[in-house]
């Protein structure tokens, strides 16, 4: 039996079939799978070939945080030791997102890509084999066709502000740090405003994140790491009856809020019980 070293190319698929007397169909399978394992590859006119050890993925995410940093480092711990990870972020900028995709078509075998547009599919993304794509995060439209771990920044939001409704009727107001620019999906403001306005709360959307005053007696919900800082900050120096709310839209699994509570002294962030001294 002849061995194949990478890059050689492999018989056709007739040859296979009239040498060990099999159908083209069990050889086309075979071919499909081996394939799919990353052991071989084809291309127009030079038909099927031996692929690199190397099975190389592009993971393409928004911008830089340390939940990302995290997402990578467990992400790569989890794989084969003959798989090489490209990180790359797209900064929610549309022409750097479509020119990374472009130049990336085939050099990947899988390709894990966050999307700019919760409400819009990127058109760049039509040039990948759905096979081999897996969207993360935003997804708000139509994605039948692909592989994908997505968010629901509506329904779940507002279930997760119902869930926390008895604990917050004992403030005076709900404010949502929503800053001007942040890319978010803005249907989040909206099922705010609808939770609020359905279940009597005051409530507020603060977009000027800067000159934010921490105010007695009030929920704020932030989004932003450093929005929770401030927040915090503010809160234990000033007040304490001051309440916030991290909504974990980063977990990627069920969403969720997390109290941070500092008349009781204490944080729950990022999965870390911090006590006050």
């Amino acid at each position: 039996m002849k061995e194949f070293r990478e890059g050689d190319s492999l018989p056709s698929i007739n040859q296979l079939s009239a040498q060990y007397g099999v159908s083209r169909d069990t050889v086309f399978k075979a071919f499909l799978d081996l394939r799919e394992r990353g052991l071989i590859d084809s291309t127009p006119g030079k038909g099927y070939y031996v692929t690199s050890q190397v099975t190389n993925i592009l993971l393409l995410l928004d911008e830089y945080t340390p939940f990302k940093e995290a997402l990578y480092n467990s992400f790569i711990k989890h794989l084969p030791i003959n798989y090489k990870v490209d990180l790359l972020f797209h900064q929610y900028n549309e022409r750097l997102f479509n020119t990374i995709i472009r130049e990336s078509i085939g050099k990947y075998k899988k390709y894990i890509v966050m999307n700019f547009d919760n409400e819009k599919f990127s058109t760049a993304l039509n040039k990948i084999n759905p096979s081999r794509l897996l969207l993360l995060d935003f997804g708000k439209f139509e994605k039948d066709k692909y592989s994908y771990i997505c968010q629901d920044f509506d329904d779940s939001f507002y279930l997760a502000l119902f869930t926390l409704k008895e604990r917050m009727q004992k403030y005076l107001q709900i404010v949502f740090l929503f800053s001007k620019g942040l890319k978010h999906p803005q249907s989040s403001k909206e099922y705010f405003t609808r939770f609020c306005e359905k279940e009597g709360f005051l409530h507020e959307i603060q977009e000027d994140i800067e000159n934010l005053t921490v105010r007695k007696g009030t929920v704020y919900i932030a989004i932003k790491q450093q929005d929770v800082v401030k927040v915090v900050k503010q809160g234990m120096s000033r007040y304490k009856n001051t309440c916030l709310l991290k909504c974990d839209f980063e977990s990627h699994s069920d969403f969720f809020c997390r109290t941070i509570s500092t008349a009781q002294h204490r944080c729950y962030l990022l999965n870390k019980k911090i006590k006050k001294p």
